[in-house]
């Protein structure tokens, strides 16, 4: 339910030419034109808009009888944007034809060359937003009795803060398909699992948990002052986590390698079938993660860092 919204068209720039009469253009000198300007595209803002959700069960059925479900999935509410400032709000839509570097084709040791590509790019350089979901109980069943139905815990995440996001897609260069990227700092409360529930005493849980979460590109590794097992000496300044890179860079020789959605028909080695319809999602992805505190059977383990993710191919297949 969205308990309130507010939408706000902003235009950026009206440009006013002096005509003549009948409306005919009239050529502008260079010092006339040095005093214009203007940019492409729209923004808009939202603020103080709230969402409840609540899924009294959610059921994935992988073969006649069995099955996996998620009973009682909902959130607290979820805020965007719920400060007084609309900057804190604000969304910037484009598109153009931009020059990228082609696509890595394993070839190292050959450079990119120049493409043209066109795409649609959403931007949120300042954006507020609490965010949580909760799975009260999960359930799977290998043939939908109820002596092979078991309950294998619960889950939770939040709050979820996202300061900034920015995303890009495209077609692909060649053929059907999605080209995108997705750029985004992240900072989440908590993560917890609990993977032993006492039915007769359900505030006996054993649980793995991470708190305080951070995501972004770099927390400076190997630099003077940043300890990995220090909390307080971690920068708060971590830039984007990136999913996919569909620009590369052609000024350092680095191939695109855009996050990438497929539908299709493929052949798989590791199955005696043949031909088979498929979804495929790539994503190659790089940044840091690190959390101030991990759980695990009620033992902490003081935090963890995992710094300078590079991934450059990682590929999912969905097969029904």
């Amino acid at each position: 339910m969205l308990k309130s919204y507010v939408l706000y068209i902003i235009v950026a720039c009206m440009l006013l030419f002096p005509v003549a009469a009948m409306a005919t253009l009239q050529s502008l000198e260079d010092a006339e034109l040095e005093q214009v300007t203007g940019e492409s595209g729209i923004g808009f803002g939202l603020g103080d808009v709230q969402l409840f959700q609540n899924i009294s069960l959610f059921k994935y059925c992988a073969t006649d009888s069995g099955f996996l479900s998620l009973a009682n999935f909902q959130s607290d509410a979820m805020r965007f944007n719920f400060g007084t400032d609309l900057a804190g709000g604000a969304i910037y839509m484009n598109a153009g034809v931009c020059e990228v570097a082609s696509m890595d084709d394993w070839d190292l040791g050959t450079n990119p060359t120049a493409v043209n590509k066109g795409m649609v790019a959403t931007i949120a350089p300042d954006w507020q937003q609490e965010v949580s979901y909760e799975i009260e109980s999960i359930n799977f069943s290998s043939d939908g009795t109820s002596a092979n139905t078991y309950d294998i815990g619960a889950f939770y995440v939040g709050q979820i803060r996202q300061p900034s996001w920015r995303q890009y897609m495209a077609p692909h260069e060649g053929g059907c398909g999605i080209d995108m990227e997705y750029d985004f700092e992240m900072h989440i409360d908590k993560l917890s699992y609990a993977y032993r529930i006492d039915s007769t005493n359900p505030a006996n849980v054993q649980t793995l948990s991470f708190e305080n979460i951070h995501i972004g590109q770099s927390f400076g590794f190997g630099t003077a002052g940043d300890d990995p097992s220090n909390p307080t000496t971690w920068t708060s300044d971590i830039g984007e986590f990136q999913i996919g890179d569909i620009c590369g860079d052609l000024d350092s020789n680095e191939h695109a390698r855009p996050a990438q959605i497929d539908a299709g028909v493929c052949d798989f080695d590791f199955l005696d079938e043949n031909s088979l319809g498929a979804y495929r999602l790539s994503l190659p992805f790089e940044g840091s993660i690190r959390f101030e505190k991990v759980e695990y059977g009620g033992t902490d383990f003081g935090p963890g860092a995992i710094d300078g993710i590079k991934a450059y191919r990682f590929d999912a297949y969905l097969i029904p």
